[in-house]
């Protein structure tokens, strides 16, 4: 199955996460605003940041990782967004891949909202 290029598909999918707050969308955040506060990374808050480098997560993406490097072949060559793109895909019909990705997802969305960086 040929996966598609990031570039491609990244542009189609929402990818900041703190866009949302609750249930109410907020349509614009100046991009200092939406630095991650879960980690001391200091990266701004998206979908790749979340599911490759945030450290607050970084327990929950071992086996993500893990599953990604036995299912996709090449998964340790690509880049970060195409690695995203992998992810992403392969949740939507991976009943495993869907299930770590929600952990990571859960554990960032339960977090106090200001959590120290680690």
């Amino acid at each position: 199955m040929q996966l598609p290029v990031a570039s491609e598909t990244l542009s189609t999918i929402p990818t900041s996460l703190l866009v949302f707050e609750g249930n109410i969308f907020i349509p614009f955040i100046y991009i200092e605003e939406r630095i991650c506060k879960n980690c001391s990374g200091g990266e701004v808050e998206d979908v790749g940041h979340l599911l490759m480098r945030c450290t607050y997560v970084e327990e929950e993406r071992g086996k993500l990782k893990e599953l990604m490097s036995e299912r996709v072949e090449g998964w340790q060559d690509m880049d970060d967004n195409d690695r995203v793109v992998a992810v992403v895909d392969r949740a939507c019909g991976d009943e495993a891949m869907g299930r770590a990705v929600e952990r990571v997802w859960l554990k960032r969305f339960t977090a106090h909202r200001h959590h120290p960086p680690t």
